[in-house]
């Protein structure tokens, strides 16, 4: 299931159970931060991985920080990998 936002993505989220969630750090009307410290203050447990272009070291320090299981930077990794992490996630 896709959001189009952030906002729209904390609405599904709160209605909805998922097994992983994936997410941008950088997206219209919530970034990819404040939607993962929401989750986290409504103790949503749910795993989630970050996937972005954004590549500073304080950016996945602070992703780590909330809980992401992984952090990747789309130039960086091959898809191929991604789905292999989401793949042992989801044992």
């Amino acid at each position: 299931i896709g959001a189009i936002n952030g906002v729209d993505a904390l609405g599904k989220v709160e209605t909805q159970q998922f097994d992983l969630i994936i997410t941008d750090l950088v997206m219209p009307k919530m970034g990819g931060f404040e939607f993962l410290e929401k989750i986290k203050e409504k103790q949503n447990t749910t795993p989630f991985v970050v996937l972005t272009n954004l590549s500073q070291e304080e950016d996945e320090k602070k992703a780590m920080e909330i809980g992401a299981k992984y952090f990747f930077v789309k130039s960086n990794i091959p898809v191929s990998d991604v789905i292999d992490h989401v793949k042992l996630l989801l044992k």
